[in-house]
C-alpha cells in the first residue's frame, strides 16, 4: 500500500509527501492496529522516519530512538 502511496505522491515536495506518509501510518495504527515497529520498517524503505508520538498522551517525542513503545517519561511511570 505504501508503494501506491509513493506513486500517488510523486509530484509533491518532500515535506508534503512526508506528511501524507505520516498521516497514513497513524491511521493504520489507529484503525487496523498495525504495529508501530512494522510501520517504522516500511517507512524506512522510503527513507522516511516515523514522527514518534506518545501512545499515552499524544505528545511529540522528537528524541525517541524509534524502537519499541513510544511513551513520554510521564506516561512511562
Amino acid at each position: 500500500m505504501f508503494l501506491y502511496l509513493a506513486n500517488a505522491t510523486l509530484r509533491l515536495d518532500c515535506k508534503q509527501k512526508d506528511k501524507v506518509f505520516q498521516d497514513m501510518a497513524y491511521k493504520l495504527m489507529e484503525w487496523d492496529d498495525v504495529k508501530r515497529d512494522e510501520i517504522r520498517k516500511v517507512l524506512r524503505q522510503f527513507d522516511i522516519k516515523l514522527e514518534e508520538i506518545c501512545e499515552g498522551c499524544n505528545e511529540h517525542l522528537p528524541d525517541h530512538d524509534g524502537e519499541g513503545e513510544a511513551r513520554c517519561d510521564e506516561c512511562s511511570k
